[in-house]
């Protein structure tokens, strides 16, 4: 029982870690694309 529980928690830590970075990742691709069509001139 303990074993499978671990399983668990590591496949949450896995799933929830990737969809943090993904989400994180689109937001500043996002916000980039955004910065860069209302402000061109600004952009890098």
């Amino acid at each position: 029982m303990a074993g499978q529980w671990a399983l668990n928690m590591l496949l949450v830590a896995i799933i929830g870690f990737g969809t943090c970075l993904g989400g994180g990742a689109l937001m500043e691709r996002i916000t980039q694309d955004n910065r860069n069509m209302f402000a061109p001139e600004q952009a890098p």
